[in-house]
């Protein structure tokens, strides 16, 4: 049996760091989060730090045909060689890798994710975060790696998303990769509600609806000023006070939307 080329890459990567540590998650944390990805089905993914595209090869693995994945990485020679990796891996169709620091990077993409896994700078894991959740719907999923061994450099992040943002969150204890005493941990956040851009967009939405509505009205009634009054009320179907009361609010609903 042909052996799957993705396996094969991630096999090396993981040679690779049991031979000399690199800041990859490794096959411990990785079966973490491909037990995340296969419970999320995700359409979409967002990784900040490809480091040598270990972790998206991972993802795209376990994730349902058809999915997108966009990796951010600022280190030149880490994108060179992820991509080579991703080619190798039969699956550069499916991950885009995007050169530059995540911070002004993620402020440039438009859709919506519904995985997103941080493993780059520590300290900037809020600003990557605050820089998509435009992009985030209520149920995405936030994957932040190292949060134990680097806890002190992320207490905003962690706080963020464990108290004061709309997210419910819970730490998984494990161990940093390639390692077999060192305990590290990984943070798991649900966003709770729906991002500014989806409730934007559901506004203008109901506006338009509520404008079209009057707009029909106003024909309505040019059309049926004319007609005797009986048939009238039969197309209407109700006495000429709650007509009147309809009206109005219709109006009044309208005239709050479009301001």
């Amino acid at each position: 049996m042909p052996t799957d080329p993705a396996d094969t890459v991630l096999n090396e990567i993981e040679a690779i760091g049991k031979r000399s540590f690199i800041p990859s998650i490794g096959p411990v944390k990785g079966k973490i989060l491909a037990e995340i990805v296969k419970k999320t089905r995700p359409k979409r993914i967002l990784e900040v730090g490809a480091l040598y595209g270990y972790s998206a090869i991972l993802m795209a693995k376990n994730s349902p045909p058809g999915v997108g994945i966009v990796s951010v990485e600022k280190n030149s020679e880490h994108v060179r060689i992820a991509m080579k990796n991703i080619k190798r891996a039969n699956m550069e169709e499916t991950i885009k890798m995007v050169e530059g620091d995540g911070t002004s990077e993620l402020k440039k993409l438009s859709g919506s994710f519904d995985l997103v896994f941080l493993d780059a700078e520590k300290t900037e894991y809020l600003a990557y975060l605050k820089a998509v959740e435009k992009n985030l719907h209520k149920g995405s999923v936030i994957v932040a790696d190292n949060v134990g061994i680097f806890k002190d450099q992320m207490q905003d992040y962690l706080d963020y998303v464990r108290n004061k943002g709309p997210y419910k969150s819970r730490t998984v204890e494990t161990l940093l990769e390639f390692s077999d005493n060192t305990k590290d941990a990984m943070e798991i956040s649900e966003k709770l509600v729906e991002s500014s851009m989806e409730l934007e967009d559901g506004g203008q939405l109901t506006a338009f609806v509520f404008s079209f509505s009057w707009a029909l009205f106003i024909v309505f009634e040019k059309v049926t000023v004319r007609m005797p009054w009986p048939l009238k009320q039969l197309l209407i179907g109700q006495f000429p006070g709650e007509f009147e009361a309809q009206r109005q609010v219709i109006r009044l609903r309208s005239n709050e939307l479009l301001l």
